[in-house]
C-alpha cells in the first residue's frame, strides 16, 4: 500500500487499488478510502475518520457487516498506518506542487494563519 500511495503520480487514482487491496487482504465484502469526510451509516457502512492531529485527512469506509474482531483490527493497526501514509503522500504532493485536494480556502484561524497551518496548499476545511 505505501508504494501505491507514495510512488504514484496521482493519490487520488491511487485510493481506490489501496482499499481494493485492503479488503482482500483483510477478508473484507468492501472497503473504500475518501479523501473527504464521510459519516458512516450502520445499515451500510462504518466510517474510520484519518486523521493528522486535528487536521482531517479523510475517511475509510467498511461495510456495516464487518466482524467486531475485523473492525478492532482496522482501529488499531491499519488506521494509524493509512494515516501516516496518507499524511505523507499529501505532503509529498503540496512540495511538488501537486494537488490532491481542492485548493486551499482562504479561511484564517484566530492567530490569522491559513486554516490549514501545516500546509496551506491544501485545504481539509469544511
Amino acid at each position: 500500500m505505501a508504494w501505491l500511495l507514495l510512488r504514484g503520480n496521482n493519490l487520488a487514482q491511487a485510493l481506490p487499488t489501496a482499499a481494493a487491496r485492503l479488503a482482500h487482504v483483510l477478508g473484507l465484502r468492501s472497503a473504500a478510502i475518501e479523501m473527504e469526510a464521510i459519516e458512516g451509516d450502520e445499515h451500510r457502512r462504518i466510517a474510520f475518520p484519518l486523521r493528522e492531529g486535528t487536521r482531517r485527512l479523510g475517511t475509510l469506509l467498511v461495510g456495516a457487516d464487518t466482524p467486531e474482531a475485523s473492525l478492532r483490527r482496522l482501529q488499531e493497526r491499519v488506521v494509524p498506518a493509512l494515516e501516516a501514509l496518507l499524511s505523507a503522500a499529501l505532503e509529498r504532493d503540496a512540495l511538488l506542487g501537486r494537488s490532491s485536494r481542492r485548493p486551499h480556502c482562504g479561511a484564517r484561524t484566530s492567530s490569522r494563519r491559513p486554516c490549514c497551518a501545516r500546509s496551506p496548499t491544501i485545504c481539509a476545511c469544511p
